[in-house]
């Protein structure tokens, strides 16, 4: 609609001082919504094992290797309850009822898997640290916490039990170690001996390390002992792969890992170790040959395991299959609770800013546009600051200073477009879309599965002026 509008020098200078364009983005101005949730420190318990360690005396049986600790005690135990099998703590190093142990797998301790066979007892190192740990799924783990033990008498059983100190129902308050457990442990009853505990409610899967596997690979084997017709690059044995060409015509290419060193069964190589290579058919007839060509190509898809993440470099570890030597690559990988997060709170940073329409009783009609919303303040904000065409706010029903304005609050809200025209007629449109400037926080990241009140605009009182400022929620870390 037309109109004309003439103001005093006073409101002209009243707005100038009220207004401005937009808000200043230092962190030191955002506000503070809401602050990191921190959690509680926790002990899970896992299983109540039966220990086997050091003795001065001990039967020639309880004591499979000479380096072995001793194993009499479990032996009595399993026969006197009729228990076929048991997985044993081994400590190498003798420990006293309440001692906490601690350290290096395989050094320190490892677990043995016990069977009994008729009479006798068969004593089976288990290749990586397992536990009957299962943390609850509110629980995280936490930087250099792995399962320790607690050297407990339960009657007349010595028996380590599994321990796991974990942060449950936020991030911790620090992550360089010495945490002390609050309240009971998880759960409260101690399980019995050679038992695992009874947690209810969703779990993280068993805390352990794993390896994850990829598919086999063709070798060669720098070197190796082989004959000539199964060498390939003059002196590397390819034996498996060589066969795999003559036994598939129509095979005219397979990738291959080389190795750059003699190596048996069971070795690890690293990347270090190896090359990448194509070994191809070339020529034809008699004078057909294989050669290997410098290739890289994608290692192996792992098979993933659920609730397991690599913890160390990848590796290829030689293996045996059908008689003839291959690598086959693997990871190490930790499972359980995941990490603990990371403590942040939540900022609330500003835009833009813009004039706010809205309905007013008693708005001169030549002020109103869309119907019943008065343009009064939005017309002199683009008077003062010389705007011909501006994106304002329109409040479809009343609000108040501080109101906040996001998809699906109380307060309903629209874009609009107010245009100047023939330099007196100002026009106005609800716009279907709005793209503001992105707003930013330095060192603060978007929020991960944010509300809908997370963004939006908040109103603000600029003497007699009504601005929408917008603003966006921020995760941001705390030190």
């Amino acid at each position: 609609m037309k109109r004309r509008v003439q103001f005093t020098a006073g409101l002209m200078t009243l707005l100038i001082a009220a207004t401005g364009t937009a808000i200043a983005q230092p962190y030191g101005n955002a506000r503070l919504v809401s602050p990191p949730q921190y959690g509680q420190i926790k002990m899970v318990l896992g299983a109540a094992r039966l220990v086997a360690q050091p003795a001065a005396e001990c039967s020639a049986e309880g004591r499979p290797w000479v380096s072995a600790p001793c194993f009499d005690p479990v032996f009595a135990r399993l026969r006197q309850t009729g228990e076929a099998s048991a997985t044993v703590v081994g400590l190498f190093r003798p420990a006293l009822d309440g001692e906490v142990v601690r350290g290096t797998y395989g050094y320190d301790f490892a677990l043995f898997d016990v069977t009994k066979q008729g009479a006798k007892f068969n004593v089976t190192k288990i290749d990586l640290q397992t536990s009957a740990v299962r943390a609850p799924k509110d629980c995280f783990s936490l930087p250099d916490e792995d399962v320790f033990y607690r050297m407990d008498r339960r009657g007349t059983v010595s028996v380590a039990q599994e321990m796991l100190t974990v942060v449950c129902g936020g991030a911790p308050k620090r992550t360089y170690g010495g945490y002390m457990a609050q309240g009971a442990s998880l759960p409260a009853q101690e399980p019995a001996v050679g038992q695992v505990p009874n947690l209810s409610g969703p779990l993280w899967v068993t805390t352990e390390k794993r390896f994850l596997k990829g598919e086999r690979r063709y070798l060669a084997i720098k070197d190796g002992d082989c004959p000539k017709d199964q060498r390939v690059d003059g002196d590397y044995c390819a034996t498996a792969a060589v066969a795999a060409f003559a036994g598939n015509a129509e095979l005219k290419e397979l990738d291959l890992i080389a190795s750059e060193r003699r190596i048996e069964e069971g070795a690890a190589l690293t990347d270090k170790d190896i090359d990448q290579w194509v070994l191809k058919r070339k020529g034809k007839g008699p004078k057909q040959k294989l050669e290997a060509d410098d290739r890289w190509f994608a290692h192996s898809n792992l098979q993933a395991i659920p609730g397991c993440t690599p913890i160390k470099d990848t590796t290829y570890r030689v293996v045996r299959h059908d008689g003839q030597l291959y690598v086959q690559e693997e990871v190490l990988a930790q499972c359980g609770a995941p990490p603990a997060p990371s403590p942040f709170a939540t900022y609330e940073a500003y835009g833009d800013e813009r004039p706010v329409a809205q309905f007013k009783p008693g708005c001169p009609k030549d002020l109103t546009m869309l119907s019943n919303i008065c343009f009064d303040e939005v017309v002199a904000y683009m008077e003062t600051y010389n705007h011909q065409a501006l994106d304002v706010v329109v409040l479809n029903r009343p609000a108040r200073d501080r109101d906040y304005l996001f998809s699906g609050g109380p307060v309903s809200y629209d874009m609009a477009k107010v245009k100047l025209y023939d330099g007196s007629r100002y026009e106005a449109d609800r716009k279907s879309s709005y793209n503001s400037r992105p707003i930013t926080l330095p060192g603060c990241s978007q929020m991960p599965n944010a509300p809908s009140e997370a963004k939006g605009w908040v109103l603000t009182r600029r003497g007699r002026t009504t601005m929408a400022v917008e603003y966006q929620w921020f995760s941001c870390p705390v030190n």
